[in-house]
């Protein structure tokens, strides 16, 4: 039989994160960031918290699915405005292919969401390309 409780680490997480959006991420606030698309101030938090880093590999050991699930759902419950599932798949891929968050090739910025480009155009590859 298959068991799918929490291990202690998941119910850190989820209780870490619970506690940021309960005070970062209030129903007022939402609504406040639903122009923009993202709340700034929420995002430097996470960005404190270490959670653009989470699905990167530590010690060598790729961050676990799971883990990841229990964090994307915990801002799904919240609300959070934030890039927070875009975030994990960013890091995860990065990490795979060997580059690591906060290489010269990659900022965690919504504001600033693509790698540099040697070019004047900011923006992504066109589909011609």
């Amino acid at each position: 039989m298959m068991d799918f409780a929490l291990s202690s680490e998941q119910l850190d997480l989820r209780a870490g994160l619970t506690a940021v959006f309960a005070d970062h991420s209030t129903p007022a606030r939402v609504r406040a960031a639903e122009p923009l698309g993202f709340d700034p101030a929420l995002w430097a938090v996470l960005g404190g918290f270490g959670f653009p880093h989470l699905a990167g590999s530590r010690d060598g050991t790729p961050a676990r699915l799971a883990d990841l699930a229990v964090a994307a759902q915990d801002a799904g419950a919240c609300l959070a405005s934030a890039p927070l599932v875009e975030t994990l798949v960013a890091t995860r891929l990065l990490d795979r292919l060997g580059l690591a968050a906060g290489d010269d090739l990659v900022t965690f910025s919504p504001a600033r969401p693509w790698p540099a480009s040697p070019g004047p155009s900011r923006g992504p590859p066109s589909p011609t390309a």
